[in-house]
Protein backbone atom coordinates (compact mmCIF):
# COMPACT_ATOMS: atom_id res chain seq x y z
CA UNK A 1 0.00 0.00 0.00
CA UNK A 2 1.26 3.37 -0.62
CA UNK A 3 1.78 5.15 2.47
CA UNK A 4 0.41 8.29 0.57
CA UNK A 5 -3.17 7.05 0.26
CA UNK A 6 -3.10 5.45 3.78
CA UNK A 7 -2.28 9.33 5.26
CA UNK A 8 -5.42 10.72 2.94
CA UNK A 9 -7.90 7.94 4.02
CA UNK A 10 -6.48 8.35 8.07
CA UNK A 11 -7.41 11.36 7.23
CA UNK A 12 -10.53 11.19 6.37
CA UNK A 13 -11.32 8.87 9.48
CA UNK A 14 -10.25 11.74 11.24
CA UNK A 15 -12.67 13.52 9.58
CA UNK A 16 -15.82 11.37 10.17
CA UNK A 17 -14.76 10.59 13.89
CA UNK A 18 -14.65 14.45 14.44
CA UNK A 19 -18.24 15.03 12.43
CA UNK A 20 -19.36 12.74 14.48
CA UNK A 21 -17.66 13.83 17.89
CA UNK A 22 -19.13 17.31 16.76
CA UNK A 23 -22.36 15.92 16.02
CA UNK A 24 -23.12 14.44 19.54
CA UNK A 25 -21.70 17.30 21.85
CA UNK A 26 -23.99 19.82 19.99
CA UNK A 27 -27.74 18.17 20.75
CA UNK A 28 -27.14 14.61 19.68
CA UNK A 29 -27.00 13.43 16.02
CA UNK A 30 -29.42 14.49 13.60
CA UNK A 31 -30.54 12.71 10.19
CA UNK A 32 -28.62 15.26 8.27
CA UNK A 33 -25.56 14.74 10.36
CA UNK A 34 -25.82 10.70 10.02
CA UNK A 35 -26.13 11.87 6.11
CA UNK A 36 -22.33 13.73 6.33
CA UNK A 37 -21.18 11.00 8.76
CA UNK A 38 -22.08 8.52 5.91
CA UNK A 39 -20.11 10.70 3.15
CA UNK A 40 -17.26 10.61 5.20
CA UNK A 41 -16.62 7.13 5.96
CA UNK A 42 -17.61 6.23 2.19
CA UNK A 43 -15.05 8.73 1.31
CA UNK A 44 -12.64 7.13 3.11
CA UNK A 45 -13.05 3.43 2.72
CA UNK A 46 -12.91 4.70 -1.30
CA UNK A 47 -9.68 6.42 -0.82
CA UNK A 48 -8.19 3.04 1.16
CA UNK A 49 -9.95 0.25 -0.74
CA UNK A 50 -10.36 1.05 -4.29
CA UNK A 51 -6.77 2.25 -5.41
CA UNK A 52 -5.73 -1.79 -3.84
CA UNK A 53 -8.73 -3.32 -6.39
CA UNK A 54 -7.70 -4.71 -9.70
CA UNK A 55 -8.39 -2.25 -12.51
CA UNK A 56 -11.64 -3.36 -14.06
CA UNK A 57 -13.23 -3.83 -10.53
CA UNK A 58 -11.75 -0.71 -9.19
CA UNK A 59 -13.77 1.78 -12.06
CA UNK A 60 -16.93 0.05 -11.07
CA UNK A 61 -16.24 0.46 -7.02
CA UNK A 62 -15.22 4.04 -7.66
CA UNK A 63 -18.04 4.68 -9.66
CA UNK A 64 -20.67 3.34 -6.90
CA UNK A 65 -18.76 5.13 -3.99
CA UNK A 66 -18.71 8.06 -6.01
CA UNK A 67 -22.71 7.23 -6.61
CA UNK A 68 -23.12 7.00 -2.98
CA UNK A 69 -21.08 10.18 -1.39
CA UNK A 70 -22.57 12.36 -3.66
CA UNK A 71 -26.51 10.84 -2.52
CA UNK A 72 -25.61 11.03 1.02
CA UNK A 73 -23.98 14.29 0.60
CA UNK A 74 -26.96 16.35 -0.73
CA UNK A 75 -29.74 14.08 1.48
CA UNK A 76 -27.26 15.72 4.08
CA UNK A 77 -28.91 19.24 2.36
CA UNK A 78 -32.08 18.22 1.83
CA UNK A 79 -33.30 15.74 5.08
CA UNK A 80 -34.07 18.70 7.09
CA UNK A 81 -37.49 18.96 7.90
CA UNK A 82 -38.51 15.37 6.63
CA UNK A 83 -38.11 14.21 3.02
CA UNK A 84 -40.09 14.77 0.22
CA UNK A 85 -40.49 12.88 -2.85
CA UNK A 86 -39.20 15.64 -5.03
CA UNK A 87 -36.02 16.30 -2.79
CA UNK A 88 -35.42 11.96 -3.14
CA UNK A 89 -35.67 12.57 -6.66
CA UNK A 90 -33.11 15.43 -6.86
CA UNK A 91 -30.88 13.34 -4.44
CA UNK A 92 -30.81 10.36 -6.94
CA UNK A 93 -30.13 12.90 -9.77
CA UNK A 94 -27.47 14.84 -7.85
CA UNK A 95 -25.70 10.99 -7.77
CA UNK A 96 -26.84 9.91 -11.50
CA UNK A 97 -24.73 13.52 -12.79
CA UNK A 98 -21.95 12.25 -10.18
CA UNK A 99 -21.62 8.68 -11.62
CA UNK A 100 -22.05 10.39 -15.35
CA UNK A 101 -18.56 12.42 -14.51
CA UNK A 102 -16.81 9.56 -13.46
CA UNK A 103 -17.78 7.33 -16.64
CA UNK A 104 -17.07 10.37 -19.16
CA UNK A 105 -13.75 11.95 -17.80
CA UNK A 106 -11.85 8.66 -16.96
CA UNK A 107 -8.59 8.48 -14.64
CA UNK A 108 -5.60 8.06 -17.05
CA UNK A 109 -2.07 6.90 -16.49
CA UNK A 110 0.88 9.67 -15.62
CA UNK A 111 -0.89 13.67 -15.77
CA UNK A 112 2.36 15.01 -15.23
CA UNK A 113 3.73 12.89 -18.44
CA UNK A 114 0.28 13.82 -20.10
CA UNK A 115 0.64 17.30 -19.54
CA UNK A 116 3.95 17.47 -20.38
CA UNK A 117 3.25 15.40 -24.17
CA UNK A 118 0.84 18.52 -24.72
CA UNK A 119 3.57 21.13 -24.04
CA UNK A 120 5.67 19.29 -26.40
CA UNK A 121 3.05 18.51 -29.32
CA UNK A 122 3.32 21.40 -32.36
Amino acid sequence: MNLQKLRKAVALVLVGIGTFVASILTDGITAEEWAMVAAVGLSSAGVYVVPELPLGVASVAKTILTFLVTGSTTLALVVGGGLTGAELLEVVLAACAAIGLVAAVPNVGDHKALAGSYLRAE
